[in-house]
């Protein structure tokens, strides 16, 4: 809210417009059998508002049982109905208002579905039908189907004349997150359907965040997560102070992924069931997922209706080529030689035109083209290449409704926020700049590396970068044996360029013949890491500028990955703005001449550093309330759990840091910590 100051707004109160919703259990209201009703009460904003009391009367005015309702709007309760009667509810709300509303009409056959949690690892499902239905449907096979994503399992229900249906199931059996219960009957009609949220193994990794050095402009940060099996994890960090009203999000990553794409309609402050979770928020969320009713899904849809494709689902770009030489009838392939985000490709040509598919250039990229003869030799060739991209325009629907927040629950609250205090005999200077050269860092102080690796990591300075122009230049220093020639159009691996071994034999790649096994064997490959991510191919690095890398860690023991590293193990780690070296400054060494060269004008966006924006003071209440100190967007952690970076020495004491991320096998990460710098 943006307010004049001189003319605040005078708060004006409307008559509140309310709505009622009765949802039973299953989707049904079933006469002569328990039901489970859901009620949703609504402003006219759409947003939950809460009751004094509501009272349920039949048709003859006889009142049958009261309830409340709580957070956002939801309550439920257990009513046994009569087929000839018509239920109606008496809600009195907090304005004083007193409205009636009509429950659904009650069923005199159908079958619902109750579902509860009895514990911790197990759940019990009932399907209730009255005596009526149970004599029609009995020793017929019906189906309770319980699925998600195209993964489920099936249950064969048979009801008999005197028996309700009952199932004790393990939760370690059902998916983890919402699971979605279908009962079919004979003909495999769905009858009715409930959604439940599995808890059991959920697993939210907490994360603990500590300031481990500080120095005058800046702090150095660690995020550490439990040491577990789910390896790396890739997290997001908004460092903001601890106050802020910035950060009010109706999202998080876990409801975002575990909710909002199986449920219908606007979910009130959804981010609130996955915070802390706990039994207690459990409860709320089954209450919320009773009260939705059946799934986004539609059946009839799914079973008379064949989804059409309408478009191709986009993987990068296509590049169209077509070679303009009358010796392209000597060359059988052409190469593409590696780039930035993409491997070397051997392409065969059948005809001069060509197309290379699912490719990730950046804008402003360099792709270099070569032909390949017979022999293996590179030529240039005389050719044109274009990027095609998805013609088709996106048209994003602009849904108000679903955006727009409205807080009708809070009078007007007047926030002052103080101008910038200042003292006497002060002089306002229109902009200063300082210029210093920045210390050379040196590895035995950088506390983002181990010191028992400190020995086996090198730091690329502009004198290493210099020394060494391509990363396979300190590779091969270190003692590998590195071949980045021609490829080998011969070879089983037929296109690769670049071919890096121990230099050392291993006795366990020699037959007990004593004939030789493979030279793969003999002489093995080096595990290599480029960003956390494992090189299938070496391709990447041919030719790759050390001024590109910010450190690169050598263990020729590999004892962390057991056997597979024995050969070693290399980590790269690249830097986002490149080295200014003088081997940069003669762009004859990376320019090929057996290669045509094509700019790319229509790539994918390169990432961007996020720009922190500029306060004249970080001790007053807008900053205090709206300010941003970082945002930290792709931090991933290593074996130990830890990440570290480096944010802005406010002068804050107090700030908070909100965090969401992923591991490698897909468990979520959601959580916010306040960190005191006094203590910390």
């Amino acid at each position: 809210k943006i307010y004049n100051k001189k003319a605040l707004p005078i708060s004006t109160k409307e008559t509140a417009n309310y709505d009622v919703q009765f949802l039973p259990e299953g989707g049904y209201l079933v006469s002569g059998v328990q039901n489970t009703v859901g009620v949703k009460v609504l402003n006219q904003n759409g947003y939950g508002a809460q009751i004094i009391k509501a009272t349920i009367f039949d048709q003859n005015n006889q009142k049958v049982l009261e309830f409340n309702n709580g957070l956002f709007g939801l309550g439920k309760f257990d009513l046994i109905p009569r087929v000839a009667n018509n239920y109606y509810a008496k809600v009195l709300f907090k304005d004083g208002q007193e409205k009636s509303f009509a429950l659904p009409k009650v069923q005199s056959e159908g079958i619902n579905i109750i579902i509860k949690s009895t514990s911790k690892e197990r759940m019990v499902i009932s399907l209730n039908a009255n005596k009526a239905t149970r004599e029609k449907i009995k020793d017929k096979k019906y189906k309770l189907l319980i699925h998600r994503d195209g993964k489920g399992k099936k249950i064969d229900v048979v009801f008999t004349s005197t028996k309700n249906v009952f199932l004790s199931l393990e939760k370690e059996l059902l998916l983890k997150g919402i699971n979605i219960f279908t009962l079919f009957d004979e003909n495999e009609n769905p009858i009715a359907e409930r959604m439940f949220f599995n808890s059991y193994n959920l697993d939210i990794p907490k994360v603990e965040v500590s300031k481990i050095a500080s120095d005058s402009d800046s702090l150095t940060i660690r995020l550490k997560t439990a040491i577990d099996t789910n390896g790396l994890k890739n997290l997001s960090v908004s460092v903001l102070p601890e106050n802020t009203l910035a950060y009010k999000h109706q999202n998080n990553i876990l409801s975002t992924f575990y909710l909002k794409p199986y449920v219908k309609g606007f979910v009130e402050n959804a981010a609130y069931y996955f915070k802390d979770f706990s039994p207690r928020k459990e409860a709320a969320l089954d209450l919320l997922l009773l009260t939705q009713g059946w799934s986004r899904y539609s059946w009839n849809s799914i079973f008379n209706q064949t989804p059409q494709q309408l478009f191709e689902f986009e993987r990068g770009v296509t590049l169209e080529g077509k070679i303009n030489d009358n010796r392209a009838n000597k060359y059988p392939r052409a190469f593409l030689h590696p780039s930035k985000n993409n491997s070397s490709q051997m392409i065969k040509l059948s005809n001069p035109s060509f197309k290379i598919l699912n490719f990730y250039p950046e804008k402003g990229d360099k792709v270099q083209l070569s032909l390949v003869s017979n022999n293996g030799s590179f030529v240039k060739p005389k050719m044109y290449l274009n990027v095609m991209v998805n013609k088709s325009v996106d048209l994003i629907k602009k849904r108000w409704g679903n955006e727009l927040i409205v807080d009708d629950k809070q009078e007007f609250i007047t926030r002052v926020i103080p101008e910038l205090q200042t003292v006497n005999n002060t002089i306002k200077l229109e902009e200063v700049s300082l210029v210093a050269e920045k210390k050379r860092k040196d590895i035995n102080t950088n506390v983002f590396i181990p010191d028992f690796s400190k020995h086996k990591t090198v730091e690329v300075t502009k004198e290493v970068a210099s020394t060494f122009p391509f990363i396979t230049d300190i590779i091969r220093q270190r003692g590998y044996t590195v071949n980045d020639g021609e490829p080998n159009a011969f070879s089983s691996g037929a296109g690769s360029r670049i071919l890096i071994r121990i230099n050392r034999p291993q006795s366990f790649g020699v037959s007990a013949r004593g004939n030789d096994i493979s030279e793969e064997r003999i002489f093995p490959s080096p595990i290599i890491y480029m960003d956390d991510v494992q090189l299938n191919d070496f391709d990447r690095l041919y030719r790759f500028p050390t001024s590109r890398v910010e450190s690169i860690f050598i263990d020729k023991t590999g004892g962390s990955l057991g056997i597979r590293g024995s050969a070693g193990v290399i980590r790269i780690k690249t830097r986002q703005d490149p080295l200014k070296s003088r081997f940069e400054k003669s762009s004859e060494i990376t320019k090929r001449t057996d290669a045509i060269e094509f700019n790319i004008d229509s790539g994918f966006e390169k990432t961007k550093r996020f720009y922190i924006p500029k306060y004249s003071t970080y001790h007053d209440k807008a900053f205090e309330n709206l300010g941003v100190i970082h945002w930290a967007s792709q931090l991933i952690t290593n074996e130990q759990g830890e990440v570290f970076f480096k944010i802005l020495n406010t002068g804050l004491n107090n700030i908070s840091f909100f965090i969401e991320g992923m591991s490698e096998n897909g468990n979520l990460i959601s959580t916010s910590e306040k960190i005191n710098l006094l203590v910390n």
